[in-house]
């Protein structure tokens, strides 16, 4: 199998993404699918250009690693760019949640040195694209991980740098907003006029039946014309 639904579900939970050449493609099919989401930072300094300047490491890979070395790459404003629909080479030996094979997680590379600070709009596009992956493959936000709880022995990675914790809860809250239909967001004056508009229509649809059963139609045949019914009965 293969994660084909990423772009459309991406899009529309909102987030902007950036179709990789071959992602469709890249990256050999699962065997069965996945359930675990692998959060990861790219540990790249902060004066490299570009908002994901490891693109093409993620692509391709490393003269010790073959790529793709993620699923998903978390560009610096937020972008989620599509690298590949099949397995990638980002987990290693760990486990989270009884599951042990690396060949069941999703990986997601953001953009990130790896020390301080998270820009507050790469951070919220990071929470919404775990909770659009969790949707997508059925699971709930305990799912998600750090590479640094999934890496075994203890301590062996340190990514991603923030509180995964807080994280999850963050992803939890995306995901009930993901599932529950937003509420009108109308302003109370829009309200009033909407329901003036619908009674007046109401009224007029009464006025005008009221006047056909009352009067009949302009050639006076029409069944529920009173005067017609009165005739046929003999009533004067």
């Amino acid at each position: 199998m293969r994660l084909l639904w990423l772009k459309e579900d991406c899009l529309n939970a909102g987030l902007t993404v950036v179709e990789i050449t071959g992602w469709r493609t890249r990256g050999v099919e699962f065997a069965e699918q996945p359930n675990t989401i692998l959060c990861h930072h790219t540990a790249t300094p902060a004066s490299a250009k570009g908002d994901l300047p490891t693109k093409k490491i993620l692509i391709s890979g490393r003269p010790d690693l073959p790529g793709p070395l993620c699923q998903v790459g978390l560009g610096r404003d937020g972008t989620v760019y599509l690298i590949a629909s099949g397995k990638a080479q980002h987990a290693g030996k760990g486990a989270w949640n009884a599951t042990t094979s690396s060949a069941r997680t999703i990986g997601v590379e953001g953009e990130h040195p790896g020390t301080g600070a998270w820009p507050a709009q790469q951070y919220k596009a990071y929470i919404l694209l775990c909770a659009v992956l969790a949707r997508g493959l059925g699971v709930g936000a305990e799912r998600v991980c750090g590479h640094k709880e999934w890496a075994t022995p203890a301590g062996r990675k340190t990514d991603p740098n923030f509180n995964m914790d807080t994280f999850r809860t963050g992803v939890t809250s995306a995901l009930d907003r993901l599932t529950t239909p937003e509420e009108d967001d109308m302003t109370a004056d829009e309200c009033r006029t909407v329901v003036r508009e619908e009674l007046a229509k109401a009224v007029k649809t009464l006025h005008d039946d009221h006047v056909v059963m009352i009067r009949g139609t302009a050639t006076g045949s029409h069944p529920f014309n009173l005067k017609n019914i009165a005739e046929k009965l003999g009533i004067k």
